[in-house]
């Protein structure tokens, strides 16, 4: 029976800390969906106004499934690997983002209008969406 008191009186002890460390997380959820078009930058500026020791920042995206089956197929690992593919093969292999027009790209990186109908460069639903949570902060 000692055991179990003190494995009890352990938990106890572990349970406190916890409650303790979780209390001094702070909290900020901003929605961003009412405020950017989609297939747009979207910048939102988010001041946190309560002292935090060792600031660590997440972000956390909703109804955002790239697990799915679909999401993870959806990319030409032959055009990743740098090789250059055909629209039939982009086309099984990416659906249903194969060209420009479907990424939502106009101009390279380099200025050069791009093709609206020529195959992406990458393709499919993972090129799509590229999200990148770039954030700054001065303490």
């Amino acid at each position: 029976m000692p055991v179990t008191h003190y494995v009890g009186l352990l938990l106890i002890i572990f349970g406190i800390i916890l409650v303790s460390i979780n209390s001094k997380i702070v909290e900020i959820s901003e929605r961003y969906d009412n405020r950017c078009t989609l297939g747009s930058v979207c910048e939102i500026e988010i001041t946190i106004t309560e002292e935090m020791e060792d600031p660590f920042f997440y972000y956390e995206l909703d109804n955002f499934y790239q697990n799915h089956r679909r999401y993870i197929k959806s990319k030409s690992s032959a055009q990743l690997s740098g090789q250059t593919i055909t629209y039939s093969t982009a086309e099984s292999d990416c659906d249903p983002i194969v060209t420009n027009a479907d990424v939502g790209k106009t101009m390279s990186i380099n200025g050069k209008a791009l093709n609206p109908d020529a195959v992406a460069y990458p393709c499919g639903l993972i090129a799509k969406s590229l999200f990148t949570g770039n954030q700054s902060y001065s303490l």
